[in-house]
């Protein structure tokens, strides 16, 4: 903490821009490890306003976004590390990246996907359900195209991950079509054609999630094994039984 504040309070007008920058982020290395982390994300956050074209790459730059939203998760400001994670991801579009810069931004992807399934998830299916699954579809699209970006970086972990949680979305959506709200007023025999109907809408969602989990367990003879490959396979158990050694269920059909 004295460094850093010795570092801070000896800023010479002799300094060239590079040399202040190198200075201030050096006092912000220091602060880290005093743990005053609202002065490293001050500095951090002036540096990528106004310094960024003095001194550093491109990947320097883009672990500084990275830092800045590790410190304000840890802040308990989620809502504003979500921002810096918009702003890393864009960065990293407009920029010939790095093999490090890029797989920050898988992982920023990944993290804005995820913000994005929490908020599908917390859409209620009503009826009339034509009306609210567009909603839901609309709300899930934004959580796919993060998750996709993030599997375009081709980092195993980011891309498994991804993966995994894109199956986890479809079969979501499946479920919740299940559990949507009936109309009132169906007679029974209205009542079991909703039902049927319901299912034919689930069916597909549930076919892309086995999918998508199918394809995670292509993953495993490149030697990408992480643990979102054998969540994927918990899922597959799940979603696909008679596949997956696990006890298979039989249903009578009746055709009239």
């Amino acid at each position: 903490e004295a460094a850093a504040e010795e570092l801070l309070a000896h800023e010479g007008e002799d300094l060239t821009q590079e040399e202040l920058w190198q200075r201030r982020l050096r006092a912000a290395g220091y602060y880290r490890e005093a743990e005053r982390f609202d002065d490293v994300i001050s500095i951090y956050s002036d540096y990528l306003a106004q310094g960024t074209e003095h001194f550093g790459d491109h990947e320097f730059q883009q672990e500084r976004r990275a830092d800045l939203t590790e410190l304000h998760e840890q802040q308990g400001r989620p809502g504003t590390a979500l921002q810096w994670h918009e702003r890393l991801l864009e960065a990293e579009e407009r920029a010939s990246g790095t093999s490090r810069s890029q797989y920050l931004a898988s992982r920023s992807a990944v993290y804005l996907g995820r913000d994005a399934a929490d908020e599908f998830a917390q859409i209620p299916l009503t009826a009339p359900l034509s009306d609210s699954i567009g909603r839901k579809r609309q709300a899930m699209t934004v959580a796919v195209d993060y998750f996709q970006q993030a599997r375009a970086f081709g980092f195993g972990e980011t891309v498994t991950e991804s993966t995994w949680r894109l199956g986890e979305l479809y079969r979501q959506l499946a479920q919740d079509v299940l559990d949507s709200e009936r109309p009132s007023g169906l007679t029974e025999l209205q009542a079991e054609q909703y039902e049927m109907l319901l299912e034919e809408e689930a069916y597909p969602f549930e076919e892309r999630a086995i999918e998508l989990h199918q394809r995670n367990q292509e993953h495993i003879p490149e030697g990408n094994w992480t643990r979102w490959v054998a969540r994927s396979l918990e899922a597959l158990a799940e979603l696909y039984p008679a596949r997956y050694e696990r006890d298979t269920l039989w249903m009578e059909v009746r055709r009239d």
